[in-house]
Formats: structure tokens, C-alpha cells, sequence
């Protein structure tokens, strides 16, 4: 692909079926990106999930949950735990043209809340890129343990 391919969200356009297998296709996924997460979001917090397709010159490269609540004079828009990258299209540049689209897309204007814990590295290029695009860190952010759950579970049971 050329340095100045094109990214692109495809919305909206999946059913539960293609979402479960986006998960499969990538190396680490999360449950905050599953389709049963943005049900349950749905019913208990009233936020519609808006589910993206990645695209970069029309190819498929990964794939993010929205959480988004209007209601007059207020817009609610959560991205939490992506985009996740399809297993070897994580470049470090993909999150780049991401994040530029994303703030594209949802822009920040009086009545809209912002909400990111996105899922990259906690790195001082990460910090300056998204403050590039109009994001301002808040609070300490979060940190995860990745558990190898394919293997035995050696002195867990006695």
C-alpha cells in the first residue's frame, strides 16, 4: 500500500457472526470490543455501539466499537479498548491515520464528550500523536495483564 492510502470506516454493515470472526483474527482482543459487551451496553447504559469495519486502501486492516448517547445538546462518544489490528497489520502508522480520522469523524465541539482508552502502547509518540488530533489525556490511564489461557493451569487447583 502506498504512504498515502486512504483509511476508511466502514459502519455498521456486520452482523455478531463476521464481529466474532474480526475477534479470532487478532492476535490479543478484549471483551470490551465483543458484540455481547456493546449489548450489554446497550440495555444497561441506553449507548448505541456503532461497529467499524478499518479500511485502508479498501483493504481490510481492523476494526473498533463507538459507544455513542445523544440527547439534546449532548453527545456522548466512547472508544474503549481499540481499534484492535487485524494479526499483521499493526504498523504503528495505522493508529496514526486512525486517530486523524476518528477526530475527523467526532470532531470535539461545545456538547461533546470525547471518551478514549484507546488501545496502543503508552509511549510519548502515542501521547504527541493524539494530542495532534485534539485529545487531551485524563487520569492515569489503565494497564492490562495478558494471560496465556491455551496452556495448563499448573497449581491453580489442588
Amino acid at each position: 500500500m502506498t504512504a498515502d492510502a486512504k483509511l476508511q470506516i466502514e459502519w455498521d454493515s456486520h452482523d455478531s457472526d463476521s464481529w466474532r470472526g474480526y475477534l479470532l483474527d487478532v492476535a490479543r482482543s478484549n471483551l470490551i470490543q465483543t458484540w455481547p459487551y456493546a449489548q450489554a451496553v446497550r440495555r444497561s447504559a441506553q449507548r448505541r455501539t456503532r461497529f467499524g469495519l478499518i479500511r485502508l486502501a479498501a483493504a481490510p486492516v481492523g476494526f473498533c466499537q463507538v459507544q455513542e448517547l445523544r440527547l439534546p445538546g449532548f453527545h456522548y462518544v466512547g472508544l474503549h479498548r481499540g481499534p484492535l489490528w487485524f494479526d499483521g497489520q499493526d504498523n504503528g502508522h495505522l493508529a496514526a491515520l486512525f486517530f486523524e480520522h476518528f477526530a475527523a469523524v467526532y470532531p470535539q465541539r461545545p456538547g461533546r464528550f470525547r471518551r478514549l482508552l484507546p488501545e496502543i502502547a503508552a509511549s510519548t509518540a502515542n501521547h504527541e500523536m493524539l494530542t495532534r488530533f485534539g485529545f487531551k489525556r485524563q487520569g492515569e490511564g489503565y494497564r492490562t495483564l495478558w494471560l496465556d489461557l491455551t496452556g495448563p493451569l499448573l497449581g491453580l487447583y489442588r
